[in-house]
């Protein structure tokens, strides 16, 4: 076992275009691994508190945030420097459980109130900030140029427990990135794989959970 608390972040696998790195983030540090022997390459310390999102890695950079630290930007190691560098930092709305999100260009995070903000990926600038007007937990996707954010709104009564999705989409087409539209949906998602886009319609795919107070809950999937 690693000598770190524990982590409630996913790991990720990238490559630098020299290796590939196992990227791990937790308090307080950002750790990459050889993923073929386990052997520790580099790590950089920035993080704090319980950590959930999960890194991205786009431009050269491997992006972490957390709540309460900030949005980091760090450059790995290359053949002419052996100790990863701080290409900027953003103190902006980091996420508690949101993962960051990245399209080459730009990136977005998200907190725990619902403020969505796009940050310039090589410098970190603020580009805009937008209200969703409700607090979010699920990580974004990107699909063909649009952005799906998603979160579960519950709905409780005496006798069942109800789920809906809100999805919000936002355009990444243009220069500006513009948003689109919301809506939602009966049901819960399960993870990203449970939004796709085809042909200009996108596809959810949601688990529908009643409970009425017997153990075991009768669970369907509606598309």
């Amino acid at each position: 076992p690693r000598p770190l608390p524990a982590s409630w972040s996913s790991p990720i696998v990238i490559n630098t275009g020299a290796r590939d790195e196992a990227i791990l983030a937790g308090n307080p540090f950002v750790i990459s691994y050889d993923p073929a022997t386990g052997r520790e390459l580099w790590r950089y310390e920035c993080l704090s508190g319980d950590v959930a999102p999960s890194p991205c890695y786009a431009g050269g950079l491997v992006i972490v945030a957390q709540e309460g630290a900030g949005t980091f930007a760090i450059r790995p190691p290359s053949s002419t420097n052996t100790e990863p560098e701080l290409a900027w930092k953003s103190f902006d709305w980091a996420p508690d459980t949101v993962s960051p999100i990245s399209d080459g260009k730009y990136v977005w995070i998200i907190g725990s109130s619902g403020m969505l903000v796009c940050l310039d990926l090589k410098t970190g600038t603020k580009q805009y900030e937008h209200d969703l007007g409700m607090p979010c937990t699920a990580s974004p996707i990107i699909v063909n140029r649009n952005l799906y954010i998603t979160d579960t709104a519950w709905s409780w009564n005496t006798y069942e427990e109800r789920t809906a999705t809100t999805i919000h989409k936002l355009n990444l087409t243009g220069e500006d990135v513009v948003y689109v539209a919301s809506g939602r949906v009966n049901g819960r998602l399960l993870n990203q794989f449970s939004l796709g886009e085809y042909a200009g319609h996108l596809r959810v795919a949601t688990t529908i959970d009643l409970n009425t107070g017997i153990v075991g809950a009768e669970g369907n999937v509606g598309v």
